[in-house]
């Protein structure tokens, strides 16, 4: 998870700015922000979500 302008975001974008960038097959990414893990443990308060179900 990275924020807009955390480091490594920005690490990105100027590797893809000059080409220097590392890329690799085959890989699996989640492309979850800060904001939306935020936005969803406000939905869980909100909605006063508890526990774990199966």
């Amino acid at each position: 998870m990275y924020g807009r302008n955390s480091p490594r975001i920005c690490q990105i974008r100027e590797g893809c700015k000059t080409g220097l960038l590392d890329v690799y097959t085959n890989l699996l990414c989640n492309y979850v922000t800060d904001v939306q893990i935020a936005e969803y443990v406000e939905w869980i308060i909100r909605e006063k979500k508890e526990g774990y179900s199966a």
